[in-house]
């Protein structure tokens, strides 16, 4: 889900009673509550600002509930970023902050690290993204936007599955797995309607309507080399709103496939690292060559032959100079926080007060968290609305604004 684009950040978690414009605070109580009514139903998570806003609201009771579903497989966090991260535009070190916010807040919450990359919507993609997530221990990578010309020829030669070779110093690889179309594939089984773009958006399904998600699948089985398919479901905020027919709708069909074996589908509720370890095995057991590799980038995204998205390289430059240059202020100011906390006082660490503590870790969360999210997709890149850009900019200003209140002199009594 989009840490802003046509709406702000907390536009969009809180709805801004527009009907294209979501509402992640809804999405999020919605599933909760249908979770808790069926232990098979499952869900993924990637983005973890818009989690942790939740989650600060949330009674015990319910936190309780979550880590029960995050230990029985209900739920997953893939990807683990702070935001959804563009791969164009943000600075390596950026980059991996953003990463490295999102894990940390898991581990401290959760004691878990993602282990699957989730960048389906970032327009192209980078080898850099794929080498640091080889070598953060990342098993698999899944993304979508590649140029139209490589994505047809690969579902015609079954090469949407790459062992990705990103040449790091270490020679780490990862599976790299392409989208047989755009996220939310089931938005292609409905008449073109902005505010579905789901089969599951009108409940349970007729007959009819079975046997053509029923061709949809073989369709996209003649693309992969091994019999296991992932059935996409989500787009945007389009879905999970109403989270109860949602899942109405997806176990309805499970049900209908698995009693009517003349359809030759097994279907089930998964989660991507569970879809992962099926399809390897599946492999192994049935391929003897192995998966294609895959070097470089792909860049740049051309989504068809009218369509190149390049401009977004350089659109909005002078945000992007104000993101670049809050960035190398932010660094600096952890960097002289380190130089303190290190600093010997006749051969004895500086001690902190926990009204120090508490001081230095507001003012530099409240410049971190916007820096993170502004690494977003839809932000760093430019692709945003406007009124969106001035919002993202008044959170990094009132974020460089609390670092500068800090006086370190007075805090370290130096």
């Amino acid at each position: 889900m989009d840490e802003g684009w046509l709406y702000t950040f907390e536009g969009y978690y809180n709805g801004p009673g527009s009907a294209d414009g979501g509402c992640v605070r809804c999405i999020f109580d919605n599933v909760y509550g249908s979770l808790l009514k069926n232990e098979q139903r499952k869900y993924q998570i990637a983005e973890v600002a818009f989690f942790k806003r939740w989650w600060r609201d949330q009674t015990e009771t319910v936190k309780e509930n979550y880590r029960r579903f995050l230990r029985e497989g209900q739920v997953e966090f893939i990807n683990g970023g702070w935001s959804a991260t563009d791969e164009a535009c943000s600075y390596y070190e950026d980059l991996i902050d953003n990463f490295i916010m999102g894990h940390r807040w898991l581990q401290d919450e959760f004691k878990l690290d993602p282990n699957v990359g989730w960048q389906i919507d970032s327009f192209g993609h980078s080898a850099t993204v794929a080498a640091l997530m080889a070598q953060a221990g990342y098993d698999a990578f899944f993304f979508g936007r590649i140029d139209y010309q490589d994505w047809e020829k690969r579902r015609a030669d079954k090469n949407l599955e790459v062992i990705w070779r990103t040449e790091n110093p270490h020679n780490e690889t990862l599976l790299g797995r392409v989208l047989y179309v755009h996220y939310s594939d089931t938005k292609f089984l409905v008449p073109d309607n902005y505010f579905c773009r789901s089969i599951f958006c009108h409940g349970r399904l007729d007959d009819g309507r079975y046997s053509r998600v029923a061709d949809w699948v073989k369709e996209q089985s003649n693309a992969f080399r091994t019999n296991n398919i992932a059935m996409l479901v989500g787009d945007d905020f389009h879905l999970w709103q109403q989270a109860e027919k949602d899942f109405d709708g997806i176990e309805a069909m499970v049900d209908y496939y698995n009693k009517h074996p003349e359809f030759n589908i097994e279907a089930k509720f998964s989660t991507l690292s569970q879809y992962i370890s099926e399809m390897t095995q599946d492999y192994l057991a049935t391929n003897k060559n192995p998966l294609p590799s895959k070097h470089g980038d792909f860049f740049p995204y051309i989504e068809n032959e009218w369509t190149s998205w390049v401009g977004y390289f350089t659109s909005k430059s002078m945000y992007k100079l104000k993101v670049r240059q809050i960035s190398q202020y932010y660094n600096a100011a952890k960097i002289l926080l380190a130089k303190y906390m290190l600093q010997v006082n006749k051969g004895e660490e500086i001690k902190l007060d926990g009204k120090a503590h508490r001081i230095l870790n507001e003012a530099l969360w409240s410049l971190e968290d916007p820096l993170a999210v502004v690494q977003h997709h839809d932000s760093i890149s430019g692709t945003m609305r406007e009124n969106v850009k001035h919002d993202y900019e008044k959170m990094l200003d009132t974020g460089r604004n609390n670092v500068d209140k800090v006086h370190f002199k007075e805090i370290f009594f130096i």
